[in-house]
């Protein structure tokens, strides 16, 4: 049986599911995951038993917004509820908040998976809303001159 718990896990236990989804630039430096894992408001763990089988990882202002950063389940336990659990944890934990925001591959099946939970693909053909990010690599912004 899987538990959603508020628990931290060790920065060996956290690395180790960042790679097993294939994010290896977090799992690279387990010191600088930890920070960013404390940085944030809100972060739930799926245990089986004593294995961490997924996380959820966001930051809220607790009135108006609430930016999910990371949401991993470990291969291993995929296709089991748990990555839909955590974001209905996240979502009825913050009751007050009226936007919920997160960035995610193109792919069908991510989007797929987050439209299924009422999230929408926010574009051009959306009339109120844009979304915009900047990515970085190493200090250099991606796409620039």
């Amino acid at each position: 049986m899987t538990k959603i718990l508020p628990d931290l896990p060790d920065d060996h236990a956290l690395a180790a599911l960042y790679a097993s989804v294939g994010w290896t630039g977090h799992a690279a430096d387990p010191a600088r995951l930890r920070r960013a894992i404390e940085a944030s408001t809100y972060v739930r763990a799926a245990w089986d038993g004593d294995a961490l089988v997924g996380l959820i990882r966001a930051s809220a202002d607790a009135v108006f917004l609430c930016f999910v950063h990371d949401l991993l389940v470990a291969p291993s336990h995929q296709r089991r509820g748990i990555g839909r659990a955590l974001v209905e944890r996240c979502l009825a934990d913050h009751p007050e908040i009226s936007r919920f925001t997160l960035l995610t591959d193109a792919s069908p099946a991510p989007v797929a998976f987050y439209r299924a939970l009422g999230f929408q693909v926010v574009g051009e053909d959306e009339p109120r809303l844009r979304a915009l990010v900047q990515l970085r690599r190493e200090g250099v912004v991606e796409g620039g001159a």
